[in-house]
């Protein structure tokens, strides 16, 4: 078994080839991003950023998945520092908890967990932490995604024997995909696979395409959508039904492209908007991709407020309030801007629901909804689906 600590890894040749870092976002209707990061340790937004053949590579993947399975996206671009930090912490933890290993024996042993930074898969782009979910719900692998790999049974080795038959039937599923589509798994962690690095290179006995990359490095941006460009009030006027889909980053040289693209777009969308306005209850049932979508114009989306990670609107309600923590109700805005709850709270003690393209918790007696950087808010008995298939157009 090859380790990241080899020095066939460490003697590869990497010629960059400059290809882009893209989202993984809604590429597939099959291949999902864990939108709540909560067994990640990176804080970087562009955490399912990847190059562009290892894209179109999980897409190869996902069309070969067995009916009823979807990819779930752990996390794919890692910052270089973060990399770097979680080399030292892992390496430390090692050594406190065997102090009786040598040096040499630490960074091995951190090498089966962690990558070193001179090698590491994430910061290229050409790496990718997956799991499996059936009928929406992640399914037994053997072990947690991101477990240590402890000593003798070694669980979270891709081919350990220590493993239920039930987690082994689904990591034979994520091999034949996987490895159908030109990945290769780190043997230590099933969950982690790559194509394009050092370590893809050297079991592939050619060169490395991809090098580390640095976060004000990646251009490669979302296409704009029609509310770039508006004012607040002009948002809240004319689309207000829309406020709370993705807003794009405009980045250097591509900032004057896609202004141009945003003046057309939000010019389309103003003139369909005079027009659906003429129907008194603000529906979407003219546009025939959506026959049974309404949006009240009184309950629209309402901006709340911005956290670290996300921009938090409410769909179709008044007031707010959370009684778990505090013995008196907390209002929604008064909580968040307080920190006496955070998206992150509700989404560890909610539950998990079924869904499409999004990552939807239910939580109290509201369901959460995340798209990239928006979080909504809205009562139980939305009907999803039509939500589901406007954000995501």
């Amino acid at each position: 078994m090859i380790l990241l600590n080899d020095e066939r890894v460490a003697n590869v040749t990497c010629i960059d080839n400059k290809e882009e870092m893209v989202t993984l976002r809604n590429i597939h209707k099959d291949v999902l991003i864990d939108e709540s990061r909560s067994q990640i340790s990176s804080k970087s937004d562009l955490f399912c950023y990847a190059r562009e053949e290892v894209i179109n590579r999980l897409k190869k993947a996902a069309d070969s998945l067995p009916a009823g399975y979807q990819f779930l996206v752990k996390e794919a671009y890692r910052p270089l520092s973060r990399q770097k930090k979680s080399f030292t912490e892992a390496f430390n933890n090692y050594k406190s908890e065997y102090p009786l290993k040598s040096e040499d024996e630490i960074y091995r042993l951190t090498c089966q967990y962690v990558a070193p930074i001179e090698v590491a898969g994430h910061p290229t782009g050409g790496a990718i932490d997956i799991t499996l979910l059936k009928n929406g719900i992640e399914v037994d692998m053997g072990t947690e995604f991101n477990d240590i790999p402890y000593e003798p049974e070694n669980l979270t080795y891709l081919h350990s024997e220590f493993i239920s038959e039930a987690a082994k039937a689904n990591r034979n599923i994520l091999i034949k995909c996987m490895e159908g589509a030109g990945f290769i798994n780190y043997p230590t962690e099933w969950w982690h696979w790559s194509y394009g690095d050092c370590y893809w290179a050297c079991l592939n006995h050619c060169d490395a395409t991809y090098s580390g990359v640095k976060d004000e490095d990646i251009t490669s941006i979302p296409l704009p959508n029609f509310l770039e460009g508006l004012t607040s009030n002009q948002k809240q006027k004319n689309v207000e039904e829309a406020d709370y889909l993705i807003k794009c980053k405009i980045k250097n040289k591509k900032k004057n492209v896609i202004f141009f693209l945003s003046g057309i777009l939000c010019i389309n969308f103003l003139i369909a908007g005079l027009f659906l306005a003429y129907s008194q209850q603000y529906n979407l049932s003219g546009v025939s991709r959506y026959p049974s979508f309404t949006i009240d114009k009184a309950s629209g989306p309402e901006y709340i407020c911005k956290t670290d990670f996300y921009e938090v609107y409410t769909y179709n309600l008044n007031e707010v309030y959370f009684t778990k923590f505090d013995s008196r109700n907390i209002q929604l805005k008064e909580a968040l801007t307080k920190n006496r709850i955070s998206i992150e709270d509700m989404i560890k003690k909610g539950r998990a629901k079924k869904s499409n393209q999004m990552s939807v918790y239910e939580f109290e007696n509201y369901q959460i909804i995340l798209n990239g950087p928006i979080c909504l808010i809205a009562p139980l008995n939305i009907d999803l689906d039509q939500v589901f298939t406007f954000l995501l157009n």
